[in-house]
């Protein structure tokens, strides 16, 4: 009597299993890192918007002229103005912005704008922007510093040399 084989074309349950897992490792693997690469696009997005948010907080410190910038100075509820005004409505609630100004000496200022938010993941992230502002800015200062003789008769009118 003679024995008939089969032959067998299909595989094992193990193999099915083992390969299986291999793809799903593959899988999972391939989410992380889309995963942490929509996070790195969402931290540029925001640390954009702060840099934005620092820029414009500058500008209106830099537009004001030195009484403006003296109140500032004397009257501390400044820098609890609300600043939500250069911050879309939709994530104004994620950054918080603090401003300050200190008295360096007479005629110097430093101005410090702090942005605070909390990324998607993560801690809390900071972004900080500094300036010294002088009260004859860099014209008077560039004026100030020529000699009376140097200057046209034009600007000596417009700026007389100060009295000491």
């Amino acid at each position: 009597m003679r024995k008939e084989t089969r032959n067998r074309f299909g595989f094992t349950l193990i193999e099915v299993i083992i390969g299986v897992m291999v793809i799903m490792t593959v899988v999972a693997m391939a989410m992380a890192a889309l995963n942490r690469g929509f996070a790195m696009a969402q931290f540029s997005r925001d640390s954009t918007q702060v840099s934005q948010i620092l820029q414009s907080e500058m500008e209106i410190m830099r537009l004001k002229n030195w009484p403006q910038m003296e109140n500032l100075v004397r009257y501390p509820d400044w820098e609890e103005r609300d600043a939500t005004q250069h911050i879309p409505s939709d994530t104004s609630e994620r950054f918080q912005t603090k401003r300050t100004l200190e008295e360096i000496e007479d005629g110097l200022l430093l101005a410090r704008v702090v942005v605070e938010w909390k990324p998607a993941r993560g801690p809390i992230s900071q972004r900080e922007y500094f300036s010294y502002i002088t009260r004859n800015g860099i014209n008077d200062f560039y004026y100030g510093a020529l000699p009376s003789t140097s200057r046209s008769q034009e600007l000596q009118e417009l700026y007389p040399d100060p009295e000491f």
